[in-house]
C-alpha cells in the first residue's frame, strides 16, 4: 500500500511565517486510479498570532505531465474521495494552530508524480493565503497588501515569490516557505510657532506665523521654487506645512481657505 500526499499546517513560535513542504514518489497519473507512495506535508509557523478564520488556497502541478503508464498524479488532487480538481488546485480552512482542516479532520492529499519520472520534470507549487474561510475575502499575499511567500531556497534572490518550482525525488523532500512583512514605524517632531499676522494678511485671507526659520540658500530657476522664491529651515519643522510657504524673511504664510 502506497503513502499518501498530505498536507499539514501548524503553528511555531519562530519570526515570522514559515512553510514546510515533504514529499515522496508514486501513485497515479491525473485521473486514473490506483496506489501512491507519495507523501507531502506542509505547515506555516508563526509567533504571537492565530490563523483562526483564514484559509489556504494552494495549487500545484509537473511542468510536464508524466507517462500514463504511471498511476499518479501530475497535478494536486484532494484526497478523501473527492474528485480532482480541474485545475488543480484545493482551499483549505486553517485552524488556530495554523494547521489545515476539512470536516474537522486533517487534511489529507493524495498521489503525486515523482519528479524521476519519465519525462522528468520539476513541480510548481503556489499558495494563497486568505483573511476569510473558504479561501473568500481579501487575499493577503497578492502584492498588494504588505506580504510575500518565498520557498526558503529563493528567499535571498526573490525569485518565485509565493511559489515554489522544485523537484519532487522519491523519499522525503523538505521545503521551507517565508512570508515576509514590513512593518509601519511613527516618530513625532513639534515646533512652536507665533501668530505675526498682519491687517494685509487678513485681507488677503491668510494667516503668517514666525517659526524660527532663517534662509538656507538662494533659490534656483525652475520648478521647485517657491512661491515666495526663497528655501528656508525651521528647527522642528522639515517644510512649511501643507497649504503653507515661506515668506522672503522666512515667515510661514498659509492661506485661510
Amino acid at each position: 500500500m502506497g503513502r499518501r500526499h498530505r498536507i499539514v499546517l501548524s503553528a511555531v513560535a519562530v519570526a515570522g511565517w514559515l512553510g514546510s513542504a515533504c514529499s515522496g514518489g508514486g501513485g497515479r497519473n491525473d485521473d486514473k486510479p490506483g496506489g501512491s507512495d507519495s507523501m507531502a506535508s506542509v505547515w506555516f509557523a508563526v509567533g504571537g498570532v492565530s490563523f483562526a478564520g483564514n484559509s489556504l488556497r494552494v495549487c500545484g502541478h509537473r511542468d510536464l505531465r508524466a507517462d500514463a503508464k504511471y498511476r499518479c498524479s501530475s497535478i494536486l488532487e484532494r484526497g478523501g474521495g473527492h474528485k480532482k480538481p480541474s485545475d488543480g488546485c484545493a482551499c483549505f480552512d486553517f485552524d488556530e494552530r495554523g494547521g489545515l482542516v476539512e470536516g474537522g479532520r486533517e487534511v489529507v492529499v493524495t498521489d503525486l508524480c515523482p519528479s524521476d519520472l519519465v519525462p522528468a520534470a520539476d513541480w510548481t507549487f503556489t499558495y494563497a493565503v486568505f483573511e476569510s474561510r473558504g479561501c473568500k475575502g481579501a487575499r493577503l499575499n497578492d502584492g498588494a497588501h504588505n506580504f510575500t511567500c518565498y520557498d526558503s531556497r529563493d528567499f535571498a534572490t526573490k525569485d518565485h515569490p509565493n511559489a515554489s518550482v522544485e523537484p519532487l525525488m522519491k523519499g522525503r523532500n523538505v521545503n521551507e516557505i517565508v512570508c515576509v512583512t514590513e512593518p509601519a514605524s511613527k516618530s513625532w517632531q513639534f515646533a512652536s510657532c507665533a501668530v505675526v499676522s498682519t491687517d494685509g494678511d487678513t485681507s488677503r485671507g491668510r494667516s503668517r506665523y514666525d517659526c524660527g526659520c532663517s534662509p538656507t540658500s538662494p533659490a534656483k530657476p525652475g520648478k521647485s521654487v517657491p512661491k515666495f522664491g526663497v528655501t528656508c529651515r525651521c528647527d522642528g519643522l522639515g517644510a512649511a506645512p501643507a497649504g503653507c510657504e515661506f515668506s522672503p524673511s522666512c515667515e510661514i504664510v498659509c492661506d485661510d481657505d
